[in-house]
C-alpha cells in the first residue's frame, strides 16, 4: 500500500506538471522544491537573532553532543557571515551574549579552560559529581575557546570601529544543596530558580543594551 501511495503521489505530480502547458514548468518545480526544502537552521537562528534581543535554544538532554555542537555551528555561522561581510559596514549582531545554564563560577572556569586547554580548570568534584557532565561538554568548552580566538583574529584584521564580541553569561544562582531539605529543594527548583535566572538575565541585558542574547538551556525551562 505504501508503494501504491508513492506511485499515486508521483503520478499526480506528473499530471500537475503536464497540465502547466506553456507555463514555466522548470520554474514552478524549482519554487515547489524551495518551498518544501529543509531550513538552514544556522541561518534561521541568525535571522531570528537579528530580529530579537533574546533567542532561546533548548536541548532535550544535558551533555548530549548533538545539541552542544548545534550551538557551535550557529556561532561559527554568525562569525563566518560577518567575515564574508567584512568591509561592507553592515555587521550582523556585533555583540552576542551566549547565556548558558551555569552560575558565574562555572562560567569563569569555562573561560579559563578555553584559554588554557587545561582540563583541571573544569574537572573538579562539584562538576564531576553530576551525571550531566560529559566529554561532549569538554569538547564544547574547547570549541568555544577556539571560536573566541577566531573572533580575536578577525577583530585584529578588520576595522576596529566594528569589532565582534562573544561573551559568556551564567545567570544561575550558586547553591550548595548538601544540607537542603526536600521541601527547600522543591521550593527553589519549582518556584524560585527560573525567576531568579530571568531577573539576572534581564538586568545583564539592561547593562548591555547593544547586545543580543543567545540562550542555551534545557527544554524544561
Amino acid at each position: 500500500m505504501k508503494n501504491c501511495k508513492g506511485i499515486f503521489v508521483g503520478f499526480a505530480l506528473l499530471i500537475a506538471i503536464s497540465s502547466c502547458g506553456e507555463r514555466d514548468v522548470e520554474g514552478e518545480l524549482r519554487d515547489h522544491i524551495a518551498e518544501n526544502a529543509r531550513y538552514d537552521v544556522n541561518q534561521f537562528v541568525l535571522e531570528k537573532l537579528e530580529q530579537n534581543r533574546i533567542v532561546m535554544l533548548a536541548d532535550a538532554g544535558h551533555g548530549v553532543r548533538l545539541y552542544l555542537q548545534s550551538v557551535i555551528g550557529i556561532l561559527n555561522h554568525w562569525l563566518d557571515t560577518n567575515i564574508a561581510r567584512a568591509g561592507s559596514g553592515d555587521p550582523i549582531c556585533r555583540n552576542v551574549i551566549l547565556v548558558l545554564e551555569l552560575d558565574s563560577l562555572w562560567v569563569e572556569a569555562v573561560e579559563e579552560y578555553g584559554e588554557s586547554n587545561d582540563p583541571d580548570d573544569v574537572l573538579y568534584i562539584g562538576h564531576l559529581a553530576t551525571e550531566i557532565f560529559t566529554t561532549a561538554k569538554l569538547e564544547f568548552y574547547l570549541d568555544l575557546g577556539d571560536l573566541r580566538r577566531r573572533i580575536d583574529e578577525y577583530n585584529q584584521s578588520c576595522s576596529q570601529d566594528q569589532p565582534l564580541n562573544l561573551s559568556l553569561f551564567g545567570p544561575e544562582k550558586p547553591i550548595d544543596m548538601d544540607n537542603w531539605s526536600a521541601e527547600k529543594r522543591e521550593q527553589f527548583f519549582v518556584y524560585e530558580r527560573d525567576e531568579y535566572s530571568s531577573q539576572r538575565l534581564t538586568a545583564h541585558l539592561e547593562q548591555h543594551p547593544e547586545s543580543r542574547a543567545l540562550v542555551f538551556y534545557g527544554n524544561a525551562h
